[in-house]
This record gives C-alpha cells, sequence and structure tokens, in this order.
C-alpha cells in the first residue's frame, strides 16, 4: 500500500469517527438541557384567577343583643315571669346595630330548653339605631308544660352576622280562670261586670326651666310610629307646677300593648312639637292598657340636651317617622351637638 492511499484512507476514517462522536456530544447537550429546564421551571404552573373584589359582607359588624324582656297576657315586661299555659310568650328585643345597620332582611331567633332554633320573626324595614330598646323588635312564643322554662334570643342580620345571645328563665303554670259573674270575659283578672272607663293617669315630671301650659299625650301602636295616634290627650300643667297627676280618658281603645309620646308645647305658634324646644317623653316599653280599667304610666318630660341620652341617630328616626304620617307639622332640622 502506498503512502497516498494510506493517508486517504486515514482521513475517511477519521472523518467518520468525528462524525458520530459529534452527534453523541449534540444529542448529550440537548438531554441535559432539557433535563436542567423542567428541574429548575417543572411543569406548566395553574395560577388562580384574580380576586373578583371584596364581599360586600367582608368587615361588616356582627348586631348587639343590648336587653331581652318578657310579658304574659298582661303585657308587662320584666326579666323573669310566670304565663299561664295556653298564652303567648312575648318577646321584647333592645339591640345596636350601628354603624353598618344591616338588621333589615335578617331575623329574631330563639330556642327553648336548648332545643333547636327558630325563626321568631323576620326583620323588615328595622329603624337604624345604637340603643334600641326592648320592645323594639317583637315576637311571641307558644310555649307549653307547665314547668320552668329556658328560652334562649340572639338576632342574624342580612350578612347572616349573629349577635351574642340573652337567656331568660320563666314559668308555666295552669290555664287561667275565669273572671267574671257573667257576661264577656277577658281573663284579665278583673271583673267586666263592674268595670268602667278605659283610662290612662299616674304623674309627670319635669326639672327643667322651659314652661308650658299645656302636655300632649299621644298613644300608638307601634315605636317608631309609621300612622297618626290612636288617642290624643290633653293635660293643663296646674300653677303649682311639676310632679302633678294626670288622668287621660282613652275612649273605646281595644285591650292591648301600646306606647305613650307626650310633650309639653312651649311655644303655640310654631306648630305641634318641635324637638328642639318642647321637652318630651318617648317609650322605653309598651304599656299594656285593658279594657274598663285605669292603667298607670308615669313619665318624666326631658329637654334635648347633650345629657338628655337621646343620640343623633334616635333624634332623626324620630324625626324620620313624625314626618311619614304629616304629624307633627313642624319638625326642624336636628340640633348640632
Amino acid at each position: 500500500m502506498n503512502h497516498k492511499k494510506f493517508s486517504e484512507i486515514f482521513r475517511i476514517k477519521s472523518t467518520g469517527h468525528d462524525t458520530v462522536l459529534f452527534l453523541c456530544i449534540s444529542l448529550l447537550l440537548i438531554i441535559t438541557a432539557v433535563i436542567i429546564y423542567f428541574g429548575c421551571n417543572g411543569p406548566m404552573q395553574q395560577f388562580p384567577p384574580p380576586p373578583s373584589g371584596n364581599s360586600p359582607c367582608t368587615g361588616i359588624t356582627p348586631p348587639q343583643l343590648l336587653d331581652v324582656l318578657l310579658a304574659g297576657k298582661d303585657g308587662v315586661p320584666q326579666d323573669t315571669i310566670t304565663i299561664a299555659e295556653g298564652d303567648p310568650l312575648n318577646v321584647y328585643v333592645g339591640y345596636n346595630d350601628e354603624p353598618e345597620c344591616i338588621l333589615s332582611g335578617g331575623g329574631a331567633y330563639y330556642s327553648l330548653d336548648g332545643g333547636n332554633n327558630v325563626l321568631g320573626l323576620t326583620l323588615g324595614d328595622v329603624p337604624c339605631s345604637s340603643d334600641a330598646t326592648a320592645g323594639a323588635i317583637k315576637f311571641d312564643v307558644s310555649v307549653t308544660g307547665q314547668t320552668q322554662h329556658t328560652i334562649t334570643v340572639f338576632l342574624k342580620d342580612s350578612c347572616n352576622l349573629e349577635s351574642g345571645s340573652h337567656q331568660n328563665i320563666f314559668n308555666v303554670s295552669g290555664p287561667a280562670t275565669e273572671d267574671d259573674d257573667s257576661g264577656t270575659d277577658d281573663d284579665s283578672g278583673s271583673d267586666d261586670d263592674t268595670s268602667v272607663g278605659t283610662k290612662l293617669a299616674g304623674t309627670i315630671t319635669y326639672t327643667g326651666s322651659s314652661s308650658g301650659s299645656t302636655i300632649y299625650i299621644y298613644i300608638f301602636d307601634k315605636w317608631f310610629p309609621t300612622e297618626a295616634p290612636l288617642v290624643t290627650g290633653e293635660v293643663t300643667v296646674p300653677g303649682s307646677g311639676f310632679p302633678f297627676s294626670y288622668e287621660i280618658d282613652l275612649g273605646s281603645l281595644a285591650a292591648g300593648n301600646y306606647y305613650v309620646f307626650a310633650y309639653m308645647d312651649t311655644d303655640t305658634s310654631d306648630g305641634d312639637f318641635n324637638i328642639t324646644k318642647d321637652p318630651f317623653s318617648t317609650p322605653s316599653l309598651p304599656v299594656h292598657i285593658v279594657v274598663g280599667q285605669t292603667t298607670t304610666y308615669n313619665f318624666t318630660l326631658k329637654d334635648l340636651t347633650k345629657t338628655s341620652g337621646y343620640s343623633q341617630d334616635y333624634q332623626a328616626d324620630l324625626i324620620k317617622s313624625f314626618n311619614a304620617f304629616s304629624f307633627p307639622k313642624h319638625t326642624p332640622s336636628l340640633p348640632k351637638q
């Protein structure tokens, strides 16, 4: 074999070896790159969709249960009572739903003796208040079993947030007995045959400096009222001043629970009730009226001051309520406090 042929053969063989080596190295580099890529990045990640905005119930303050009182057929609310079997148990609830004021659309719930929660009342247009007294929300409960019972009450607002609960103890006795010799019986504990006239009487107190000659007394079937008063009474302030006794005739007013609002007119030229001038009294609890009897109701007139206990919200609700049925004629803007 001559030198030229040997060189040509060697070059061909060497070239073939380099090509195979190059392909192997390239494949190894590609595999290494793929391993490095997926090792660092992993499979394609799935990210959750961005939030669509905060829920309207985010950050809402739950309602507060301020007080719960119970009443039987006599309609006198108190902490602990005894009712006759077959009579309804009246539940009076006070609350604070500020600052969001979303009790409307919620509900008042109760349970008896540790049982299941029951919807006692669906809350409609509930006034916004930081200090709504017991009776602002009212519902009835049917109870059986002549023994001691426990009722637990709580509220839910329209965001389904619950207030704290409140427990009251009450007793159920035997059925009510007849109280009449004859005639129509109302089981009120009085004799209908000898009762005459339905009246409201008591003592009016006022310690302020305003003066007026007439006190107007209005009887409503709900508070805050949405309709004109069922009964209007007038009382003349005696020369001896306060306190003094009063009495008004309720006419044909039916038996039941009512709310009494009163004010002393200090300026007869400005219309009926002027919240910035006239001392007034609003109901904290309903009063139970019995046909044919005189019901005692004492109240104190107060001037509108920073220490009178009437919040701005309460004043606004009062004026809004009175304006709803065009009473009174004069309702000025709220005073600055």
